[in-house]
């Protein structure tokens, strides 16, 4: 019987070779898009999950009620005291950023910067669940190093990675002179729905030489603490605060507010902190991907759905005839659902083939901070296989109930005469796919007239040609730099200043003897050179003096702490404050200590404030202008 369903769908295939093309090359596509999306979306929902431990795993955020702002980063002290100190916490670990080190493998080498490490306690992999799969742990090793699969494959192929050693420095620091460690471990690659990324751990006992971090009002490190189960969160959010001010002076419970945040929140819950080394995501941009796929599998759908309904009309007649010669509705519809079940099965595997392909594309658009590899975990595949059995299902329900209707309604001599128009499922579903298109372009074009408003605003300073570079110098050598920089004929200028005109972070600042007017501006610290080299046009005044402070260090640090420093500001600026006549105007920054006096303004909106304040950065940005080739 099936040999015979066969053949008859082959012979619908030769007779509509360019209508099975387009069937099945379009359930491809909308099931590549939607394993594509699908597989992304999982991965955030399955974020940090898979660790044994997940649910007594908790971050300490922090918050000094005076700036009333959450951060992530706490004292590098907190969890072996909290440990000791508060009952209910199992174990604690900590992990810091490593954003200014370098590495090279021997002593004639360039240290270079290493893009994805961290700095982690001995026991982050009693906590977390990252598998070790050669080596181990030895804490009688001093600054030991653990690396990723991916990370020993490509920095020493073949050969056995466990007790090599490197060079480790940091890169900001001109009295780190480096240090020695050794590879004792090698762990599996980071899976992708994990928040914490890193090809590197090292040894915390490196960092922990810089007596800074081991003050308390130093926030360097991510604390996590593991909680036993009968343990009442509440009591140690309140306890934390009361253990810093028993175990420092300066730092008053009343003053500190600490929030544990569940391990598996902290990729969906954390744009109430400052941006962090860990990965974070949002709910709702999760949910709109997967209305999106939605969208994209009902527009698949029910194109397939109108032209199976073309062709059926167009075979209604054998159908028919084979009503005559014995077949039931039965028949009928095994031979309808085997045709179906042909076009998702080659579909499926055309779907595996171009999301293979697709993917490096796809995770570029939906995660360029987090590019991962294709992977289909049995999760994954499953939930992907269901939502395809379950479309499909639809469809083929509603293509039986067509047929059945067809054949059975008013007999065999009305079912092959041509179907009433206004009964006709493909005008239904032209109008909604119509609809859903118009929905889905009206959507595209106005995200891209945001892009491109966004991509050619006038932004009020010249960003072409701009470089941009970070260059880590404790000695205060920029204005050596900068004259090394402009002997050359393609540089026209050169600038020191941090950070770029496009600052999102705000400071405090008001006008003296007038506190309620006080506002959060952005503020870019730069020289003199700095409005020349973008390029910015003033509307009034006059820019900073070149001259006005000491290039020399030990003069600068002469300056009396009350030194009024000048500023340039923007009309928006201006506005929020009501000033007249800005310019003159004394200001303050942050307190009394800093006075600035404002020499000039602006018309940008982007920056509220710029103010001189050479030598006050040691690890600082340069800006080159150069002319357009």
């Amino acid at each position: 019987m099936f040999k015979q369903y066969f053949k008859i769908i082959l012979r619908n295939w030769k007779k509509n070779k360019i209508y099975t093309v387009i069937n099945i090359v379009g359930l491809a596509i909308a099931f590549s898009i939607t394993l594509l999306i699908s597989n992304h979306v999982i991965t955030e929902w399955t974020m940090d999950k898979f660790h044994s431990n997940a649910g007594n795993i908790y971050r300490i955020t922090n918050q000094y009620l005076e700036s009333k702002e959450w951060e992530s980063l706490t004292a590098y002290l907190i969890g072996p005291y909290a440990k000791q100190e508060i009952p209910g916490i199992v174990n604690y670990t900590r992990i810091m950023p490593s954003n200014s080190y370098g590495i090279k493998n021997n002593e004639t080498e360039e240290y270079i910067p290493i893009p994805k490490s961290l700095f982690i306690d001995e026991n982050f992999f009693q906590m977390f669940d990252f598998p070790i799969i050669q080596g181990k742990i030895d804490s009688t090793v001093l600054n030991w190093i653990i690396v990723t699969q991916n990370y020993a494959k490509q920095h020493f192929g073949d050969q056995n990675p466990i007790d090599k050693t490197v060079f480790i420095k940091d890169l900001d620091s001109e009295k780190d002179h480096g240090c020695v460690a050794r590879i004792v471990a090698v762990i599996e690659d980071l899976p992708a729905n994990s928040s914490i990324q890193s090809d590197i751990f090292i040894d915390s006992r490196v960092i922990s030489k810089n007596r800074d971090i081991l003050y308390w009002g130093c926030c360097s490190s991510y604390t996590y603490l593991q909680l036993a189960s009968t343990a009442d969160i509440s009591v140690i959010e309140r306890m934390i605060p009361q253990m810093i001010e028993k175990n420092n002076s300066y730092l008053k419970a009343n003053e500190y507010r600490c929030q544990l945040q569940p391990l598996t929140d902290i990729y969906f819950h954390s744009n109430h902190l400052h941006p962090e080394a860990i990965l974070r995501g949002q709910i709702s941009l999760s949910l709109l991907l997967y209305g999106i796929i939605l969208l994209i599998l009902f527009l698949a759908l029910g194109n397939y759905i109108m032209i199976k309904t073309a062709q059926i009309n167009k075979n209604i007649t054998r159908m028919g005839i084979q009503k005559c010669f014995g077949a039931d509705n039965r028949t009928i519809r095994l031979q309808l659902s085997l045709e179906i079940g042909i076009h998702t099965l080659c579909a499926l595997l055309l779907s595996f083939a171009l999301a293979y392909v697709l993917h490096p594309y796809i995770i570029e658009i939906l995660s360029p901070e987090h590019p991962y590899r294709f992977h289909l975990s049995f999760q994954k595949f499953a939930g992907f296989l269901l939502l395809v059995f379950f479309a499909m299902f639809l469809t083929g329900f509603v293509l039986h109930l067509y047929t059945h209707r067809r054949l059975n309604h008013n007999g065999l001599k009305q079912a092959i005469q041509p179907a009433p128009r206004y009964k006709d499922i493909k005008k239904i579903l032209t109008i909604v796919q119509i609809t859903i298109f118009s929905a889905l372009l009206f959507c595209a074009t106005a995200v891209s007239r945001q892009m491109n408003y966004m991509q050619h605003m006038d932004l009020g300073f010249n960003q072409e040609n701009i470089l941009y570079f970070y260059w880590p110098d404790n000695e205060f050598r920029y204005e050596t730099l900068k004259q090394k920089l402009q002997h050359y004929p393609a540089i026209l200028n050169a600038s020191n200043g941090y950070p770029l005109p496009c600052y999102e972070r705000a400071e405090s600042i008001s006008i003296p003897n007038q506190p309620e007017k006080t506002i959060k501006a952005r503020i870019i610290l730069g020289d003199a050179d700095y409005i020349d080299t973008y390029q910015i046009q003033l509307q009034e005044g006059r820019c900073l003096k070149k001259y006005n402070y000491p290039i020399d260090l030990k003069e600068f640090a002469r300056i009396r702490p009350n030194h009024i420093r000048e500023a340039i500001v923007n009309q928006s600026l201006v506005k929020a404050l009501q000033l007249e006549h800005p310019l003159e105007t004394i200001l303050n920054l942050w307190d009394h200590e800093y006075p600035l006096k404002i020499v000039g303004s602006w018309t940008i909106s982007s920056i509220s404030h710029y103010t001189n304040t050479r030598n006050l950065q040691s690890s600082c940005t340069n800006s080159l202008k150069y002319p357009p080739r």
